[in-house]
């Protein structure tokens, strides 16, 4: 078995080609199946005995070798499997697709009070960006590092910050503020 994988970038709203050859020796009518794999787990056939199933007949066109988007959206984003056959043959290549959406001014939370000794949870996200971004938080226009006990100016921090997904768990005063990355 051949599994090729690769990976394609796609700028929302365009159109991209999947491709998937196989060499003569698959012989005639070597049978080519395509199937989406989402970021979820999720598994769907795309192309199945040569046509494309419900879900994707609008906005996919079949060639010998491609697979033709019209219009990618974020939903797109995954794994794409091109499985060839034929009697005595298999092959099979992998294609990431990530598609890029520009992110959104981020969207910021604030907790209305926070109790002494309490501990406060500041959130900054953008649910439009993809790939996803990472954030960066500024108190001061200093960066606030990952893991303030390596460095000698943050060493008495006792802040959390995960610039993957935004939070920053009892921030110092003044209060930081958030970009993304």
């Amino acid at each position: 078995m051949l599994v090729s994988v690769f990976l394609l970038l796609s700028v929302i709203a365009t159109g991209v080609d999947l491709t998937c050859s196989h060499s003569a020796d698959f012989g005639e009518g070597a049978r080519v199946e395509w199937k989406f794999n989402d970021l979820k787990g999720s598994t769907t056939y795309v192309v199945f005995d040569d046509k494309a199933t419900d879900p994707y007949a609008n906005r996919v066109t079949v060639f010998p070798g491609t697979l033709r988007f019209n219009k990618v959206t974020r939903k797109d984003n995954g794994e794409y499997d091109c499985e060839v056959s034929s009697k005595s043959k298999f092959g099979e290549a992998k294609i990431k697709l990530t598609v890029l959406v520009p992110a959104a001014i981020p969207k910021c939370g604030i907790p209305t009070s926070v109790t002494t000794k309490g501990k406060a949870l500041l959130t900054c996200s953008d649910k439009v960006g993809s790939p996803p971004p990472t954030y960066k938080w500024y108190r001061d226009n200093t960066l606030l590092p990952e893991n303030p006990k390596q460095f000698p100016a943050f060493q008495n921090s006792t802040y959390r910050i995960n610039f993957m997904n935004g939070n920053l768990v009892s921030p110092p005063p003044p209060l930081p503020s958030c970009f993304m990355g």
